[in-house]
């Protein structure tokens, strides 16, 4: 046996040593409880209040220009014009980037490439062609032309796909944490550091190789001057489309949006 003292009127009380529960004094008749243990807090969200999705609402703007930005690699990547030429008064062919388009139809620079080779070494075999060979060179001058834009089109499709790849990481890491913040979900410490990490510098990385791509696309792309033959023929003025100037550009913001995003974090 035990004995206590009621938490009311102070009376002494006999119990069993493994009593427990709820009891009501003979004294006093006030019930209390004894030998019972205080209701635990069965898990990590009920321990402590959820907290807000974002710690200023400036972060909703880093938030929404993550994803605007996944958009934008979209558009740019399926763009259908990243290159124009004008041969005189006239419009000229126009590159993406895969593909030549001009008023007879599109084709990928791979076609372009085979079709004159093939048509380079038939002219340089053909018994007729002896003599004439400076006109089969045109020809070879067509299949480095498409060269030009296979490299350049090989240099952005990687970037740029890299750069999206990112994005997909960035916009995943932006959503892990804010379903942490929220108790949705339990994150590891070691998730909760990648997603910090991705949050802050991967947007870094999205920017940088989307002005690495789009810079190494105009350097190595052919110029409207360069095309065979007809740059003596006529007078070409070539431009690279809205899409590439537009891509610097975001890119740059991107950069502004989240260094401010980090100052407010």
């Amino acid at each position: 046996m035990v004995e206590i003292l009621c938490p009311h009127c102070d009376e002494e009380i006999a119990l069993d040593d493994d009593a427990s529960g709820e009891f009501s004094c003979p004294h006093c008749d006030g019930d209390f409880e004894w030998n019972t243990e205080p209701e635990s807090i069965s898990s990590h969200h009920q321990q402590k209040e959820a907290a807000s999705i974002v710690d200023h609402p400036i972060q909703w703007i880093g938030h929404g220009f993550t994803i605007f930005m996944m958009i934008f690699l979209l558009m740019f990547f399926f763009s259908s014009e990243y290159y124009s030429v004008s041969l005189g008064d006239e419009q000229g062919p126009s590159f993406s980037r895969t593909e030549v388009t001009d008023e007879l139809g599109s084709n990928e620079y791979s076609s372009s490439i085979s079709q004159y080779e093939k048509e380079y070494v038939q002219c340089m075999t053909s018994d007729e062609m002896e003599g004439f060979e400076d006109l089969c060179l045109i020809l070879e001058e067509w299949v480095e032309y498409y060269y030009g834009w296979q490299a350049a089109s090989l240099s952005i499709t990687i970037t740029y796909m890299l750069a999206m790849i990112c994005s997909v990481i960035a916009i995943s890491a932006r959503v892990v944490m804010m379903l942490e913040r929220t108790q949705v979900l339990n994150v590891p410490l070691q998730g909760l550091r990648f997603s910090y990490f991705a949050t802050r510098y991967i947007p870094f990385v999205i920017s940088g190789l989307m002005v690495l791509g789009t810079l190494l696309f105009m350097i190595i792309a052919p110029k409207g001057d360069d095309i065979p033959l007809i740059g003596d023929l006529v007078e070409i003025n070539g431009s690279f489309a809205f899409i590439i100037w537009s891509s610097l550009l975001m890119a740059l913001i991107y950069i502004g949006v989240n260094v401010f995003d980090m100052q407010v974090s």
